[in-house]
């Protein structure tokens, strides 16, 4: 949360609402989540925050968008 809330304040590039402490961007964190989860049971009957739901989890945070297409390929050819 206080990442998020950190980046908002450089510019708010994510389009959320606005938030003006830490405390309420943990709040927004934790509503979007619950929304989340609502959404993805009623569209795919998942958990998106479940991480039995997946075969592949990819932490892309600090790798290019080739980096990540490279690494689920890597997958996929491991699989076959």
């Amino acid at each position: 949360a206080r990442r998020i809330f950190e980046q908002k304040l450089l510019e708010n590039s994510r389009n959320e609402l606005e938030t003006k402490t830490v405390e309420e961007q943990v709040k927004l964190n934790k509503s979007r989540i619950n929304n989340d989860k609502l959404r993805y049971k009623r569209l795919y009957n998942i958990n998106p925050y479940n991480k039995e739901s997946f075969n592949l989890i990819l932490d892309s945070t600090n790798n290019t968008p080739t980096e990540v297409a490279m690494a689920i390929l890597e997958q996929i050819k491991n699989k076959n």
